[in-house]
């Protein structure tokens, strides 16, 4: 945007690029999060799954790969649509 450009539009570009990286904050603070709990659920899933194999006997198959599996495919997607919702930079004069 040039400097001679209207006044409206320069206050209108600005609370554009400031709303957008405010989405920006949220979608990424939004994938921690859902990685986070990936991370905590899985944990728990292979330690009950431990339990189990100590407590009854060790031929129990991986039961929790599946799901670790079928769930990090969501998680894969979920950070694919944040990064490309991300807004795009331009690059720097230098």
């Amino acid at each position: 945007m040039n400097d001679t450009a209207d006044p409206f539009d320069r206050v209108v570009e600005r609370e554009r690029r400031h709303h957008a990286g405010r989405r920006g904050r949220r979608a990424r603070r939004g994938l921690r999060l859902h990685a986070w709990i990936y991370l905590a659920v899985n944990l728990a899933l292979i330690a009950a799954w431990l339990a189990e194999v100590v407590m009854f006997d060790d031929t129990h198959p991986a039961w929790w790969v599946p799901v670790a599996a079928g769930w990090g495919v969501g998680l894969l997607v979920h950070a694919l649509l944040v990064r490309r919702a991300m807004p795009r930079r331009a690059p720097d004069p230098m």
